[in-house]
């Protein structure tokens, strides 16, 4: 699925595994092409968001590292 907030890819190795990722901007990215995911230390998205509006980044507090959740898709391979 490809939309302009997120995008959710299945995995190479396991197609039943989704993540939902976001890309960097003016990167157009299509159905099935085949992406590079950078994943962070923390879930951004939240923060992401509020800059997006003016508004202040909050301090997050949380400790699930490197989750498959939180990736940003780098280039398209």
């Amino acid at each position: 699925k490809v939309s302009d907030k997120e995008i959710i890819c299945s995995m190479l190795n396991d197609s039943n595994k989704k993540i939902t990722c976001v890309k960097f901007k003016d990167l157009t990215i299509a159905k099935n092409d085949i992406v590079l995911v950078i994943f962070t230390n923390t879930d951004f998205r939240t923060n992401l968001k509020r800059v997006k509006n003016n508004q202040s980044a909050q301090t997050i507090e949380e400790k699930d590292l490197h989750s498959k959740s939180y990736g940003v898709i780098a280039g398209i391979i």
